[in-house]
């Protein structure tokens, strides 16, 4: 065979995705013409097309070592070499064609990739906006370049971007998927256009079944169910014929005919469920659902016992369903009892839930210490709505047990106080206000003067106000407006001028340790942000009536709060 025919034929059996008629030809290539570039090139498109990139990587290597004067051959080694992330690399052969061709669309566009993929966006905006300039038909490169904009939140270039690709080629599958992409991105979400959209992409193939269910899905959302169910029913008549319909579609189609209270045939569809997959929660769910909403109580019950005694996993889904039915009936013992079977569930899933619900039935019994016990189970699984409740009906009972966790820590730190008390270095800090000194910190920090200034300025802000509170119980980090921090704290290490403490707050968050010193009338904080934080904040001894009025008033409400009573009574000299 000569030269050309294999080539022709080469092209030919991967543009047809034959795979052992082009391993074939690739062979015969390579036996061949064992010396020309072109067979190793071939290796990397059949490597590339089965995902073997470390085949394609050597073989395209190969490919320009043979023909280092191809731009074809490196082109496909600079893109394999950018999805490897070799980066030296790839940069080094991305210069190397633009040097070739840099009026070359193709290299204009693998160098965006190549920016993109090490983050310099601006430079790779440029690079697709001169691909498209100089091939204005160069789809990919729009593509991109939308993309990019999207990323960007400039849904109004992606959207042009991607209208220049679709006016030309208005089937242009990809094109129509981002521009629903896009569309989902935007706020407010116009699901109008949505629709009109995955109406556009079922031109392209009616019997598409990725098309139809998200088209069903879209009219399941804007509550349109008919014509979703439409949709649904359209994909099983393609796929029962070829026994490949799926329990999510025949599940697809009851949800649509419960919302539009056909009872009966969405029983039928989700009784297919369970005939499909008998251990699937949810086909059991539904038909408890449409005989619930049909007025059959007992029926609703009957299919979740039978859901019990089928379903291996999932069966918290279907205990809580059996709660929340006779919980709607004012049964609440049975109720009770259903969300207790769910917290013994295997599942952390199925656990936490099973407290909340159980704290919902202790509120509604009128039992607060019990509800609150069970949010509190739950919120240690990091149940949000449980977090919530504890907020909304438990607050004394949050806070009683916080002050009883506190008093209990307070009493163990006894031992701790007698030493901070005797202490000489901290005596000298005791019951006053120490507030920051930005001139002096500024002056005294070097790495200050070595940030940027937006950066510098908003540290900056966040200490201008910064207030220490000092005595041998505990301290207090004031910041008006903001949380304040509580704490006791211990004796680390102990010198003649400074002293490293070990404080435990109060208010929540972990051990930190601050060194503690004071020097010509400046007290020297270090640590404050952790231990890579190589800061030093210097504190200037304020008079607390030469505070700001909002600040004065914030702290005086702050320390008539019982949550300061813990520092002793030396701490209200300071506002005398």
């Amino acid at each position: 065979m000569d030269k050309e025919q294999l080539l022709t034929d080469l092209q030919n059996a991967l543009d047809e995705g034959n795979i052992f008629k082009a391993r074939d030809l690739v062979v015969q290539a390579l036996e061949t013409y064992p010396n020309e570039a072109f067979g190793y090139y071939y290796r990397g498109e059949l490597c590339s097309f089965t995902m073997d990139t470390e085949g394609a990587l050597e073989a395209y290597t190969k490919a320009v070592e043979l023909e280092a004067s191809s731009v074809q051959y490196k082109l496909r080694l600079a893109h394999t070499l950018i999805e490897v992330n070799d980066i030296d690399r790839a940069e080094d052969l991305c210069d190397e064609l633009m040097e070739m061709d840099e009026d070359n669309p193709k290299i204009q566009f693998v160098n965006a990739s190549f920016h993109l993929t090490v983050g310099t966006v601006e430079d790779a905006a440029e690079c697709l906006s001169k691909a498209v300039e100089l091939d204005p038909e160069y789809w990919a490169a729009w593509i991109v370049r939308a993309n990019l904009a999207a990323s960007n939140r400039d849904f109004e270039s992606a959207m042009n971007d991607i209208e220049v690709v679709l006016a030309a080629n208005p089937k242009h599958v990809e094109a129509r998927k981002l521009r629903i992409s896009f569309l989902e991105m935007m706020d407010p979400i116009d699901w109008e256009a949505i629709k009109k959209e995955h109406l556009l992409l079922l031109e392209v193939d009616e019997n598409d079944i990725a098309y139809l269910l998200s088209t069903g899905s879209v009219c399941m959302y804007m509550e349109d169910y008919l014509e979703a169910e439409e949709y649904f029913d359209r994909i099983l008549q393609l796929t029962i014929p070829q026994q490949n319909a799926s329990a999510e579609f025949y599940k697809n189609r009851g949800l649509a005919r419960l919302y539009q209270e056909k009872y009966a045939e969405a029983i039928d569809d989700f009784r297919m469920v369970t005939d499909l997959d008998e251990e699937d929660p949810e086909g059991y769910l539904y038909m408890s659902e449409a005989r619930n909403r049909s007025g059959d109580f007992s029926g609703a019950v009957g299919y979740l016992e039978l859901g019990l005694d089928m379903v291996v996993r999932g069966k918290f889904f279907l205990y809580k369903k059996m709660g929340e039915l006779f919980m709607d009936q004012g049964n609440l013992d049975r109720a009770e009892g259903a969300f207790k079977q769910m917290t013994k569930d295997e599942t952390d899933e199925g656990r936490k839930e099973g407290f909340y619900c159980l704290g919902i039935i202790y509120h509604k019994q009128g039992d607060l210490e019990e509800a609150y016990k069970a949010w509190v189970t739950a919120s240690e699984s990091f149940h949000m709505k449980a977090d919530e409740m504890i907020n909304l009906h438990c607050k004394e009972l949050l806070e009683a047990e916080m002050k009883e966790g506190e008093n209990e820590m307070i009493e163990a730190y006894a031992e701790a106080f007698e030493q901070n008390k005797n202490n000489a270095v901290l005596q000298k800090m005791f019951a006053k206000i120490w507030k920051v000194d930005l001139n002096v910190t500024t002056k005294k920090n070097k790495m200050l003067a070595d940030l940027p200034a937006d950066i510098k300025d908003v540290l900056m802000t966040a200490f201008e106000n910064l207030m220490l509170i000092l005595t041998h119980r505990g301290f207090i980090i004031f910041n008006p407006g903001h949380d304040h921090t509580r704490a006791l704290y211990r004796i680390e290490k102990a010198a003649a001028a400074a002293v490293r403490i070990s404080g435990q707050p109060l208010n929540q968050g972990k051990p930190q340790n601050l060194d503690l010193g004071v020097q010509s009338g400046y007290l020297i904080m270090g640590g404050l942000g952790g231990p890579k934080m190589s800061l030093k904040l210097f504190l200037k001894e304020a008079d607390s009536k030469t505070l700001a009025v909002n600040h004065r008033k914030e702290l005086q409400d702050f320390f008539a709060d019982e949550q300061t009573q813990y520092l002793g009574e030396e701490l209200q000299t300071i506002l005398s």
